[in-house]
């Protein structure tokens, strides 16, 4: 009996993830105009693990994204949740050149909660689990390097425009991993306790991400 006291005394006094300046919340959420250029390219490979939690509330939610360009897919990575009445699946793509690569759909995302991740188990082999449950496993070819930040709510391709943007979403959660041990990058919704800015915190670098587009990030209760 002690023992379980002792440990729900210190599952009560944990301290908080963030540092003393920013206040930890379930979720950020878009409305169509913010956006994220995060503090992350994948220069060697794309990343080996990626683990998301994530509500598509509209008809797309650009989860992250980046592309080398504008004018061409070469080099591009990015997730997606559609919820619409003819599209309504994940879809995680990258591309090798302008129009080869590999792209695939899976899953119902509905408006509801999820937590997506995708991996590549292998050389050769990559899957997408959906709560828990495989949804999909194939060979896939190798990707290339990108020279650009991921976006995070839309597709970057030059650190200040959007290639494609969010038309709403929440995100509590998003992780990427290479090569195995702790998250390279490790995302986490807060806000500024200061100004009350809305945006992530990135455990792994210490860095916090904000809005790089217009209004707010909307936000859900204090952790």
């Amino acid at each position: 009996m002690m023992n379980d006291r002792r440990a729900a005394l210190a599952a009560t006094c944990s301290p908080p993830r963030l540092p003393s300046a920013y206040r930890e919340v379930e979720w950020i959420g878009v409305d169509g105009t913010q956006w994220i250029v995060s503090n992350y390219a994948p220069t060697g490979a794309y990343p080996s693990k990626i683990e998301c939690r994530i509500c598509a509330e509209d008809a797309y939610l650009r989860v992250f994204g980046a592309r080398n360009s504008a004018s061409s897919a070469l080099g591009t990575i990015g997730f997606w949740a559609y919820n619409t009445s003819a599209y309504n699946t994940f879809a995680f793509g990258y591309y090798q050149s302008s129009s080869t690569g590999h792209s695939t759909t899976f899953g119902t995302p509905g408006p509801d909660w999820h937590t997506v991740v995708l991996e590549h188990t292998s050389n050769s082999v990559y899957t997408a689990t959906v709560d828990e449950i495989l949804q999909y496993s194939c060979s896939v070819q190798s990707p290339r390097s990108l020279q650009t930040p991921l976006g995070i709510f839309a597709v970057n391709y030059d650190g200040a425009s959007p290639y494609s943007i969010s038309s709403g979403g929440k995100i509590a959660a998003l992780r990427f991993w290479e090569n195995g041990g702790d998250p390279v990058h490790d995302y986490v919704p807060c806000e500024r306790i200061s100004d009350g800015e809305i945006g992530l915190y990135d455990l792994a670098t210490d860095v916090f991400l904000t809005n790089c587009g217009t209004g707010t990030f909307r936000k859900g209760g204090n952790v």
